[in-house]
């Protein structure tokens, strides 16, 4: 993978932008650990393509998943799939605050557990949207190539 640098220091910042972007308005501790959540995803959805479709393969390696077609059903699907598990985490995350900030009778082993727990949840949030981005990023910068990116 001679351009894997690239991708992941594309990916990861992109990643980490597009969930910040997309924790706007959440309390400022839980915009930052959604942003380190798309950074992370955005490191692996910048690996993905060639993780499936390895350069070892060939000098033409470029399947289905270095597609156009890939791309535009990636982008097709993700607003509905991000938003859901936002949603999800996002609610989970908050489930975990308010048991914390409720619960007296907890033992300091069972905070720890479940701040643990609400952080992980409030980092996940960010995971699904910077996963999209860095793939989409992998891809653009792959069709600025000389092999360019196949339509399906």
């Amino acid at each position: 993978m001679p351009r894997h640098a690239t991708h992941i220091n594309v990916g990861i910042p992109a990643g980490a932008s597009v969930a910040a972007c997309r924790a706007i308005g959440q309390h400022p501790a839980a915009l930052i650990l959604e942003s380190i959540g798309g950074a992370l995803g955005g490191y692996l959805g910048a690996t993905l393509p060639d993780g499936v479709e390895p350069a070892s393969l060939g000098w033409n390696h470029r399947g289905f998943c270095h597609s156009w077609s890939a791309l535009i059903a990636g982008v097709a699907a993700t607003h509905a799939s991000v938003v859901q598990w936002e949603s999800f985490c996002r609610k989970r995350a908050t489930e975990l605050s308010n048991r914390l900030n409720t619960a007296g009778y907890l033992s300091d082993l069972e905070r720890l557990i479940l701040a643990l727990e609400l952080v992980i949840w409030t980092i996940a949030a960010g995971v699904l949207s910077g996963l999209f981005t860095g793939y989409a990023s992998h891809l653009l910068l792959d069709s600025f190539t000389p092999a360019q990116l196949p339509f399906a």
